[in-house]
């Protein structure tokens, strides 16, 4: 009986090591070739697309480059791709389909070629199993398209996001009121996650589309760069010049558009002529389809869904009140909140930046322009004011202010990034959030810190921390959902 079993168990561990049997119009996935560009994204998609396979299914696929002879069968990624009668692709247009004996996964980009993939590894691939694959002539099993820029502002639902069939946030992650209680601290398994610049991973920084492909992940919020154009319309932009980000090198001068990179030297008309780049930019960047967005259009898309840490404070003021700000170009937001109707997003967000009158912003001022926007509206914003747990103690004296006089929370950014080696700064900070539990503070990992990590996520939330700003934001809720170790867990 005892030897029966054995046998038994060897023959399952045997079947379990046996590859998946996948048969594409006849053709075993094992007689298929990948091909793709020799390098760049879609390079490094097609190695990551066999090897993924190969954990799936068992299969090793080769991968060669598209200049090589054609094999019999192939699994074509990429631009240019062996079909040379496909039609044209734009940016974010998809097609998976087959052709001449081969399965092609068209697209646009390499986010779109991406998404093909993650569709075809994480959605069609676990239906492959043992169940033969029978396409037609030119055949698409998959494809997507651009949405009109208007239709996705209008419902943030409606944009097909890069990322999609690789992650889906919890309910709770999308819902407003969850984001409002991670403001109080109300639940520690659910720290507050800022995303920089918005999800500059799939989209350009500060674009609506990252700002929304962020929300659609169960973000809390994003932190953007405000500046106003020669018109006086208040638009994103980090920079202040359009050259990094934009196609502005290629376009001055023409067609009446201005010589100058000064954001403020050009009309809103004239910056919707030129397009973001992928990313971070930069002359090496792909250029996208997206334009520069409107602070009108953002608050639109993110009124009940996503608070917003407004940066390049000097370039606007929230109201007008005077002696607040008084350093700071008079752009004024409010009026930009009363027309989208949206009062609540625009978290009150910058604090003491520096010792000069012109950097300095009390917890005083802050609740100053909350009241304003209260009697004004009936609406009552947040807080999120930036201070120090050593040098000027500030921090403290913020969140002690906050708590006694806000109409809602008390929030604080503290030190800008976490530099925990820094000597001291992390007993004060422990100190400092153990003093408050009940007052939300938030650091920042960006530009590649070395805390913008697992590591440094759990190194950040055991100093007692509830708030992250970080560059990888899906990374982080990820983190947040599977991984995050608190008290109860420990």
């Amino acid at each position: 009986m005892r030897q029966a079993i054995v046998i038994l168990l060897f023959c399952f561990i045997a079947l379990l090591a046996e590859p998946m049997s996948i048969v594409i119009n006849g053709v075993p996935l094992k007689d298929f070739v990948i091909v793709a560009p020799a390098e760049g994204a879609v390079a490094k998609t097609a190695k990551s697309f066999a090897d993924r396979l190969k954990q799936k299914t068992e299969i090793t696929l080769p991968v060669v480059a598209v200049d090589v002879p054609p094999a019999a069968h192939e699994i074509v990624l990429g631009i240019p791709s062996r079909d040379v009668a496909a039609p044209q692709f734009a940016y974010d247009d998809i097609a998976v389909y087959w052709k001449n004996g081969s399965l092609h996964f068209a697209g646009g980009s390499r986010f779109s070629i991406g998404t093909a993939v993650n569709w075809f590894i994480n959605e069609k691939l676990p239906q492959l199993a043992d169940k033969p694959l029978t396409l037609a002539e030119n055949e698409r099993i998959f494809s997507s398209s651009a949405v009109e820029r208007d239709v996705y502002i209008s419902d943030p639902t409606k944009l097909p996001v890069h990322w999609r069939y690789t992650w889906k946030p919890e309910d709770a992650m999308m819902q407003w009121q969850t984001k409002i209680d991670s403001l109080y601290v109300k639940n520690p398994k659910r720290p507050l996650v800022i995303a920089h610049r918005s999800d500059a991973r799939n989209y350009p920084e500060n674009s609506i589309e990252g700002i929304i492909s962020a929300w659609q992940m169960g973000v809390t919020g994003i932190e953007i760069d405000v500046r106003f154009t020669k018109d006086g319309v208040a638009i994103l932009q980090h920079d202040e010049t359009l050259a990094r980000m934009t196609d502005f090198n290629d376009l001055k001068g023409k067609d009446g558009l201005p010589e100058s990179a000064n954001v403020t030297d050009w009309t809103l008309e004239q910056i919707r002529k030129l397009h973001l780049r992928e990313g971070r930019g930069g002359v090496k960047a792909v250029l996208t389809p997206y334009i520069i967005p409107t602070l009108e259009e953002v608050l639109t898309v993110a009124k009940e869904r996503l608070f917003i840490i407004l940066d390049k404070h000097p370039n606007w003021r929230y109201v007008e009140i005077d002696g607040i700000q008084s350093k700071a170009q008079p752009n004024y937001i409010f009026p930009i909140m009363q027309k989208t109707g949206n009062y609540t997003s625009c978290l009150i967000a910058f604090g003491r930046l520096g010792s000069s009158p012109e950097k300095q912003f009390t917890a005083e001022q802050a609740l100053q322009v909350q009241k304003y926007i209260f009697e004004k509206s009936g609406q009552k914003p947040y807080f999120l004011l930036r201070g120090w747990t050593n040098k000027t103690q500030s921090a403290r004296l913020y969140a002690e202010q906050l708590k006694k006089e806000s109409l809602t929370n008390a929030g604080v950014i503290i030190n800008g990034a976490f530099y925990g080696e820094r000597p001291g700064i992390e007993e004060a900070t422990k100190k400092l959030c153990s003093d408050m539990p009940d007052v939300l503070f938030l650091s920042w990992t960006v530009n590649k810190h070395p805390n913008d990590n697992p590591a440094g996520w759990q190194r950040i939330y055991d100093a007692g921390i509830r708030g992250f700003m970080t560059d990888n934001p899906i990374g982080l809720l990820k983190f947040i959902v599977n991984d995050l170790k608190t008290a109860v867990d420990k």
